[in-house]
């Protein structure tokens, strides 16, 4: 979730392991950029993720591998309080398992056709309309949406 304008970024993984969470980490920044911050639960995947990123970091900076540019900051939730402190990420969870549910219901899917209903999914939660580009009420084709704002910057992600 790009928190700055509620844009969703969702990864298809098959366990909930560290080394799944860093090969779905590497796509978003694929897809996307290296995030300045990031915002999790203290999940042990995540939890693991963070030392071994941390690692990578002070490593590639000791050997100059990598640019100081890289680095950035993880900031987890207090153990018990995913509702005080993730509700705008919670909330894009809840969404996309709603469209899922109505989308799939209880048909088995491949991983191909799975990983092609999240794809679709983000799509549709990151169409919606977040604020008029206009100052005009009636023009309804001036709305901003996630997909067409610059989610890209100095912002923080949540995972």
């Amino acid at each position: 979730m790009y928190a700055s304008v509620k844009a969703v970024h969702l990864e298809v993984v098959t366990d909930l392991s560290t080394d799944a969470f860093l090969t779905a980490l590497d796509r978003f920044v694929a897809q996307r950029e290296i995030p300045t911050n990031i915002y999790s639960d203290c999940g042990m995947n995540y939890v693991g993720a963070a030392r071994q990123l941390k690692l990578l970091f002070r490593n590639a900076k000791e050997q100059d591998r990598i640019s100081s540019h890289l680095d950035c900051t993880w900031h987890f939730n207090p153990p018990a309080t995913k509702h005080v402190f993730g509700g705008i990420w919670e909330a894009g969870i809840k969404s996309a398992k709603v469209h899922l549910k109505h989308a799939i219901g209880q048909q088995l899917l491949t991983h191909e056709e799975f990983h092609t209903w999240v794809t679709r999914i983000e799509g549709i939660l990151n169409s919606r309309p977040i604020t008029p580009e206009s100052s005009d009420p009636n023009d309804l084709s001036s709305w901003k949406t996630a997909a067409s704002s610059n989610a890209g910057g100095n912002v923080g992600y949540t995972f």
